[in-house]
């Protein structure tokens, strides 16, 4: 049953566990799933202060905070681009927009294969910020509780930002 909610671009979300201990490389991760459906990594941090994972997204889900001991980055990294690259490739993205978050993708995708990390990231930041510029009809970025409409500038971003977690962690960040 919709409840009227609705959004547009992305949101942020941040679970605050108070009686866990934050360690450097914490283990913690923000996970999130449709009502029923399979639950998905959006960590974009996990910081000090008992432990807070912080993560986004363009859809409005269930979340729940795990431990996730396996933690294994390189494959990781591997996957997400290719579920980047899947969400940029949807039809529902108009052209330009295709092509210029595609080509954010591939320089990022190319500086992360050459060991650059940092130039990986930064390539990800160009792409969250061109979201933010094709937000709208080249870029659908509204959500509802009806989910009757796409949200791909959302989910983009929270991809986005899910992977450079993922490569700072590779750069050797906590």
């Amino acid at each position: 049953v919709a409840c009227g909610l609705a959004f547009e671009d992305d949101y942020d979300a941040e679970i605050k566990g108070d009686n866990l201990v934050w360690v450097p490389f914490s283990p913690y991760r923000l996970m999130k799933a449709p009502i029923g459906g399979s639950y998905r990594d959006i960590t974009s941090s996990v910081i000090a202060g008992s432990v807070r994972s912080r993560g986004c997204g363009g859809t409005f889900s269930e979340f729940v905070m795990v431990v996730d001991q396996a933690q294994n980055y390189a494959s990781e990294v591997a996957a997400a681009y290719a579920d980047l690259g899947a969400k940029i490739a949807d039809a529902a993205v108009g052209p330009t927009a295709s092509a210029t978050l595609g080509s954010d993708r591939s320089l990022s995708q190319a500086a992360y294969e050459a060991g650059n990390f940092s130039d990986a990231i930064t390539r990800l930041d160009d792409l969250v910020a061109h979201c933010g510029t094709l937000g709208g009809p080249a870029l659908p970025n509204r959500w509802r509780s009806a989910r009757d409409l796409l949200n791909l500038e959302g989910e983009i971003v929270a991809r986005s930002n899910h992977l450079k977690f993922l490569l700072d962690r590779l750069n050797g960040n906590p």
